[in-house]
C-alpha cells in the first residue's frame, strides 16, 4: 500500500480478521492455510468490508506479505507464512475447439433417416452452422421468429439486446421444412416454440447436449457440445477472410473481446496449414540432385 491511510486500514482489518478467525492462535502459530482462510474471510460478506477482488489481490495480500516479512526481519518471526501464498492463481483461458470438417460430415450422415430425432437434429445442425446461434437461444426460438419465405430468423444482439435478422441457406431451409412437416404430427404442435422433442415437449439445452453426445458416438467421432458449432461458425468466417467487425456482428457480441478469442483459433489453424504446406526452399531453390539420392 502506498499511503499511511492504506497501512492503517489494512492493519485494522488484519487484526480484526485474525482475532475473529483464530482467537486462540499466537502469531508464531499462523500458517499459510490460516492466511488463505483470512483471504476467504475478506472476500465474504461476513468481513463487513466492501473490498473488490482486485483490491484484495493487489493491496491486502501484498500488505500481508510485507507486514509479516518485516516481523521476520526484526526477529519477531522465524519465517513469513505469507511468502508462499498465491491469490487465486489465474486460470489460463482454454478456448473451445472447433469441430473438424470430416467429423461434421460423419455426424450429418447419422441424420439421414426419417426418424423424428434425426429430422430434428438435421435442422438443428444446419441452423447452428448457418447462424452461429447459441444453444439457449436455439432452444427458446419461437415460431414467430422464423421467416421461411425470406430464409431468416430474428435474433437478439448481445444478451437481451435489440433484434436483428440472421439469414440461412437453402439446405437449412429444406431441413426446416422437413422438420416442420413432422412437427405437425406431434401432440403439442400448438406450442409457440419452434423446436420440440419427440414427445412434444420443449427442447432444452440439456436434452440437446445429450442428443449431440449420442449421435457423436454413433458417428464414431469425439464427443461434441453445442457451443462447438458456434466456435466452428466463427472460425470458418475468419478463415474465409471476414473482418473481426463482421464476425462480431454475426456472433452478436456486444464487444470485440470475445470475438478475438475465435480469431486467435482461426489464426492458429491458418498457421498450422501454412507450416504444413510451406516448401519455400523447393520452390525458390529447386530440387537438388543430392536430395533424390538420399
Amino acid at each position: 500500500p502506498a499511503s499511511i491511510d492504506d497501512i492503517t486500514f489494512f492493519t485494522n482489518i488484519l487484526v480484526e480478521g485474525f482475532t475473529a478467525l483464530f482467537p486462540d492462535l499466537t502469531l508464531h502459530q499462523i500458517t499459510s492455510t490460516h492466511i488463505l482462510s483470512y483471504i476467504e474471510w475478506l472476500e465474504s460478506d461476513q468481513s463487513g468490508h466492501q473490498l473488490s477482488k482486485a483490491t484484495i489481490k493487489k493491496k491486502a495480500v501484498m500488505y500481508l506479505k510485507h507486514f509479516l516479512g518485516r516481523l521476520c526481519e526484526e526477529g519477531e518471526l522465524e519465517r513469513n507464512p505469507a511468502a508462499t501464498v498465491r491469490y487465486r492463481p489465474r486460470v489460463k483461458y482454454k478456448p473451445t475447439p472447433r469441430i473438424a470438417r470430416q467429423h461434421l460430415v460423419q455426424l450429418n450422415q447419422t441424420f439421414a433417416g426419417d426418424d423424428f430425432r434425426q429430422i430434428l437434429m438435421r435442422a438443428v445442425i444446419h441452423l447452428f452452422l448457418d447462424t452461429g446461434i447459441r444453444s439457449d437461444e436455439l432452444c427458446h426460438l419461437m415460431l414467430a421468429q422464423l421467416d421461411l419465405a425470406s430464409q431468416r430468423i430474428q435474433l437478439s444482439i448481445g444478451k437481451g439486446g435489440k433484434v436483428a435478422p440472421m439469414g440461412f441457406g437453402p439446405k437449412t431451409h429444406l431441413a426446416l421444412v422437413a422438420y416442420l412437416k413432422v412437427r405437425q404430427e406431434l401432440r403439442n404442435k400448438r406450442s409457440e416454440r419452434l423446436l420440440l422433442n419427440s414427445r412434444g415437449g420443449n427442447l432444452t439445452p440439456t436434452h440437446l447436449d445429450k442428443l449431440l453426445k449420442r449421435y457423436a458416438k454413433l458417428a464414431n467421432i469425439p464427443s461434441i457440445s453445442a457451443h462447438q458449432f458456434r466456435v466452428t461458425f466463427a472460425v470458418e468466417l475468419f478463415l474465409k477472410g471476414e473482418s473481426p467487425f463482421t464476425v462480431q456482428a454475426a456472433l452478436r457480441h456486444a464487444t470485440l473481446d470475445m470475438t478475438y478469442h475465435y480469431m486467435r483459433l482461426a489464426e492458429e489453424e491458418r498457421t498450422a496449414v501454412r507450416c504444413a504446406i510451406a516448401n519455400l526452399s523447393d520452390d525458390l531453390l529447386g530440387t537438388d540432385a543430392n536430395d533424390s539420392n538420399g
